[in-house]
Formats: C-alpha cells, structure tokens, sequence
C-alpha cells in the first residue's frame, strides 16, 4: 500500500492572460493540494508534477521544497504554480500532482487527480484580431447607423422639436466590480461573460477584485466579456505534530505567511505538559488569507496563563534541542 496519498484536488483552473492587450507576459494561476502520510512513521516524499496533453512541464513549478519529510499521519498542502507563455494558444492543459517515498521510489508512489488548466483568450503567434478591435467596429457602426436614421426620419417631421419630457432608453453599462469576492460575481454576473484573471500574491485581500476591463460604467451589452483581476491568496498550512518555537515560524514563512504572536495555550504550567509545543495556528489550517499575513501560534509555556501572550523573557530562556523545547525558566513570568 502506497505510503502517501493525494485525496483531492481542484478539477480545473482557470488561467487568464494579462489585462493589457498589448502585454506578451505569460498567464499566471497556482493549483493547491492536500498530501497525506497515511503511515504510522515519519517518511521523506518527494514531490513532482506529471503534464498530459499539450501543456509543457517546464510551466509548472512547485513551491517550495519539492523533497520533505512528513510525520507520522501528517498532512501538508503543496501549491503548483501555474505560468503560461504569452504566445501559447488557447486551450486545455491537463497535469497532476505525483509524490514518491524517498526510501522507495520506484514502488511506493501516489498520484493525486487530473487538473485541467484552461488558458482564455485568442492564440499568440496566430495573427488574430483582438476582441476589443471587434468591438469598437462593432460602436462605430452602430453610431453611423444612427445618425444616418436620426437624419433621414427627422427631417419629415416638419420641423416640430421633440417633447422636452421624453425619456430616453438607459443604455446598458459595466458594474463596479472592484473590492468584491470575485466568486460572488461569477455567479451572479448579471448576463456578463466574466473572465476570471488569477495573478501573483502581493498582499492583496485573496478572491476580491482589485481591477477590471472594461473599467466601471463602460456601455457594455449584455453577454460582454469582462475580465477581472484578483489574486488567489496563501491557505494557512496545517500544524505537523511536535511543531515547536524554533520549527512553527518557518512552517508558516515557507507558505508566504509571516509568524505573528505566541498565545499562550490553556495547558501552560500543568503537569506534564510539554513546553515550548505549538499546539494551533490562528488563522486555523485550511484558512485562505493574503499573501504576507501573520499568522499567531499558540503554544505552551512554563507558567499558567497570566495574560493573552506569552512573556518575550520566557520564550528568550528556552533552548531547541533536537525539536524539543525545554525550558530553563522554572520560576514565574
């Protein structure tokens, strides 16, 4: 039986290209994974990605280290980043995610389910018209067929001006998308074609929009293709067993995440009682946040819990010892 096993996994991703027409930088998505050690001992995988079809390995990139140990039981998430050259027609691009036993390669493996990357937008390198091109034509004639009939049926009408009070037909225009969850959108879209656009983490608020095109208000008919721009954010890793002061700060900097505070965990000053242990991640495992978010660790510590944070003079008299942490503050905070 396989030592590792990759349950589940996103059956698509959408890739988008750059906003900018003119751009010829290349699509850019990520794809997460869960990767479990189902076996009782601690063992090394390595990970990589396996490409079907017309995608190219050399799109996919693992973040992070490709080869890591798991403990016993343990679940981590792997995250492929997805990058597409500009000239790359578009299409699907099917790929999965594979993870053998250092040990064992050659008969202990698993493989996680097909993803399909689908790349949007006309071909490069194909010498096609852009769509917008397609649509402003598409205004200029109608603004010519309008004048032309506002001419030809205005001047039989003896020359009687029109009432002052007529209404006009409101013409139909883009909503303001920007600052919402681009998920809510899509599924409410109001007749619009909405091109989800997954860029780089920079910071931003995962999910919400932080640009569109056509800009808000732009006079768009129904079924008219709007792209917006968001960015997919960093999921807060799950907490390996034993994780300690010394190793629970880098657990969450490996994942783009920044180490907040120590909470003091409620078992702190019981017996038995193993200090220095981070026993929980705030934001939970699982949680998707913005790139560069802290992330406070609660753990626990010689003494009960006095305050919501762990005294600095503690946590400057613990020693990390082979991944236990043992205190050499016996007295109080």
């Amino acid at each position: 039986m396989p030592t590792f096993e990759i349950p589940d996994g996103p059956t698509s991703i959408d890739i988008a290209r750059p906003g900018d027409p003119k751009s010829t930088g290349p699509a850019q998505g990520q794809a997460v994974f869960n990767v479990t050690n189902k076996s009782g001992a601690i063992c090394d995988g390595r990970l990589s990605v396996e490409v079907a079809g017309a995608a190219k390995k050399e799109w996919f990139e693992i973040e992070g280290e490709r080869e890591r140990p798991f403990g016993a039981g343990e679940t981590q998430t792997a995250t492929i980043r997805i990058s597409i050259p500009g000239d790359a027609p578009a299409g699907e691009y099917p790929f999965r995610l594979r993870v053998v036993a250092v040990n064992d390669p050659d008969n202990d493996h698993a493989e996680g389910p097909v993803t399909t990357a689908r790349l949007a937008g006309a071909g490069g390198g194909g010498g096609g018209i852009p769509w917008w091109v397609w649509l402003l034509v598409g205004l200029l004639v109608l603004a010519i067929i309008g004048g032309v009939a506002a001419f030809v049926f205005g001047s039989g009408d003896g020359g009687k001006e029109e009432p002052e009070n007529k209404v006009e037909e409101a013409e139909a225009v883009v909503p303001n998308f920007v600052d919402q969850n681009v998920d809510t959108i899509a599924a409410n879209a109001g007749g619009y074609q909405i091109i989800k656009n997954e860029t780089a983490n920079t910071g931003r608020p995962p999910r919400v929009v932080y640009d569109q095109d056509p800009e808000a208000n732009t006079p768009l008919g129904e079924g008219g293709r709007v792209i917006l721009s968001y960015e997919p954010g960093v999921v807060v890793p799950q907490l390996p067993a034993g994780a300690t002061f010394s190793s629970a700060p880098n657990i969450l900097r490996s994942a783009g995440l920044e180490p907040g505070s120590f909470l003091c965990d409620a078992s702190s000053g019981s017996p038995g009682a193993q200090v220095g242990r981070v026993t929980a991640f705030d934001p939970a495992p699982g949680t998707r946040v913005g790139s560069g978010s802290k992330v406070n660790m609660r753990a626990v510590q010689p003494t009960r819990c006095i305050g919501r944070f762990i005294d600095s003079r503690i946590i400057d008299r613990m020693v990390v010892t082979r991944g236990n942490v043992v205190s050499k503050a016996i007295g109080g905070q």
